[in-house]
């Protein structure tokens, strides 16, 4: 044998497989970064209109197609070294490569990369799928970005690779479908200024209310940056009636653990209101802390689940879209939603809107339409069933439908869209006062979605393909917008000596 060697050099075929595939990244980098200015370019009028709809259409195409050509080549070398060791070793096989193409994760080699390439070596399908579902690997990732880019690169290659599935056997949703959710939740969190380990939902209004802030400032970035994303921009004109509603069950609950009483100093303006706003008062501190953590917790839930799929888009394209779908990471409702987005031009500034298809601004009303569903009648739908379940429940949802306004310009509230009497009087804007009467209530499914359906959503894409900046209205100061839709009066609370 000596002196005769057939085959390659099993470490300069991982050395050189590692260079294509850190090519490939930095080529898919590059794609998303350039997306990123073409999209956000001043650039108006007709030539860049084309020149957008060009780069997607085509130039990015080059790119990706580039892109996919290292891989492969890199998957190829990968596997020519896999079969030299098979038959320079008897068979024995890596079981995780260093080197493995990744998708948006760090570079291969990092002490991150390598951290999580010792765990997972010498592991059996099971064993490393139980260890991604752990709560060992999810706080090893939440506790910096490099762990979580480390882990999406490593993880990405390993299934682009084949040498794991984007599914279980069942084709659920296993470790790495709840890996990916993690990442790309979490990633948008730390874009947004807001601390992964840090947004505790459990310890109130005080603690959160800077990221609570935080979140809907957000929100007018990701619709600056691709304002096809009308849904998020809906989400930030919401922001102040959501934000009224933390604010005002947080100085309720914090008068009542004072032991200060504010139902006298709750008099005066329509009697229903000042009826249900004193029934809140009169709630226990335990059922008013309940609901103050609940809501906290569904404005967590609708960025981690819907926002963090508008970041996924914005950074990694409609790839990252199909990679979640095909771990069962994303429903079809949403695979719908950005479907559906994809198929329209990109366009940098609202403006663009007024120059497409009827069919293409069909499809962004329908994306809208399939995302409020998931928001609605998925994500939070069994939070507002736990809260009308309670036995305080009925009273503080009742009071909540009676007392809270829409924030979306030129939308109606539950007793202006279904009145209980015909024809419709709105007795609590005039003299004496009267009683806003209504049918419907905001924590059932039907009644909510009633309402978004007929009205809020045709309320909102009025406005915002009405509005000459919409993004400035988003991102005017959220103190002055939230004070809009208090329940409390703020002669009340300046009395309590409370925000």
């Amino acid at each position: 044998m000596a002196g005769n060697f057939y085959g390659g050099d099993v470490a300069q075929l991982r050395r050189l497989a590692k260079d294509l595939a850190g090519g490939a990244n930095r080529l898919d980098l590059l794609g998303q970064q350039l997306s990123s200015m073409v999209s956000t370019s001043p650039w108006k009028g007709h030539d860049g209109d084309r020149f957008r709809s060009d780069w997607t259409s085509t130039h990015l195409k080059v790119l990706k197609s580039a892109s996919d050509g290292l891989e492969s080549a890199s998957k190829a070398l990968l596997t020519n070294a896999d079969q030299q060791d098979k038959a320079s070793n008897s068979g024995v096989v890596e079981t995780v490569r260093p080197g493995a193409p990744g998708g948006s994760g760090s570079a291969n080699g990092s002490p991150a990369v390598q951290e999580l390439t010792d765990k997972l070596s010498g592991m059996t399908t099971e064993e490393r799928d139980a260890y991604l579902q752990s709560e060992e690997f999810r706080l090893w990732v939440r506790q910096s970005q490099d762990n979580a880019d480390a882990a999406k690169g490593l993880l990405d290659g390993l299934v682009d690779s084949g040498e794991m599935t984007p599914t279980g056997p069942d084709g659920r949703m296993n470790g790495y479908g709840e890996f990916l959710k993690q990442y790309w939740a979490e990633s948008a969190m730390r874009e947004a200024g807001l601390d992964p380990l840090q947004w505790d939902p459990s310890l109130g209004v005080d603690h959160n209310r800077e990221d609570i802030y935080k979140v809907y400032a957000y929100y007018a970035e990701l619709y600056k940056n691709d304002p096809r994303m009308e849904w998020i921009g809906m989400a930030n004109q919401v922001g102040p009636t959501f934000i009224a509603g933390f604010e005002d069950i947080a100085f309720l609950h914090d008068m009542a653990a004072e032991g200060k009483d504010v139902v006298p100093i709750l008099a005066g303006g329509d009697p229903a209101k000042r009826a249900a706003l004193t029934a809140l008062a009169n709630f226990s501190t335990e059922e008013l802390k309940y609901y103050e953590e609940t809501f906290l917790s569904m404005q967590k839930e609708i960025f981690s689940d819907i926002a963090s799929q508008h970041y996924a888009f914005q950074h990694g394209g409609f790839a990252e879209i199909e990679r979640m779908n095909a771990a069962n990471a994303v429903p079809p409702r949403m695979l719908e939603a950005w479907t559906n987005i994809e198929s329209v031009p990109p366009y940098s500034t609202p403006d663009g809107y007024h120059s497409l298809t009827s069919d293409q601004k069909l499809a962004l009303q329908q994306a809208s339409y399939n995302m409020a569903d998931q928001e609605q009648n998925y994500v939070i739908a069994n939070d507002y069933d736990n809260i009308r379940n309670r036995p305080t429940g009925q009273a503080f949802t009742a009071a909540m439908t009676l007392v809270g306004n829409p924030s979306i310009e030129g939308a109606k509230s539950y007793y202006e869209q279904f009145p209980m009497m015909e024809p419709y009087f709105d007795l609590g804007r005039f003299p004496p006062g009267g009683v806003e009467v209504h049918l419907g209530n905001i924590s059932d499914r039907e009644d909510r979605w009633a309402l978004l359906e007929q009205d809020t959503l045709f309320a909102y894409e009025d406005w915002l393909h009405g509005e000459a900046d919409p993004y400035g209205v988003m991102t005017e100061p959220m103190p002055n917008r939230v004070e809009e839709y208090r329940m409390v009066p703020k002669e009340v609370r300046d009395a309590m000596g409370a925000r």
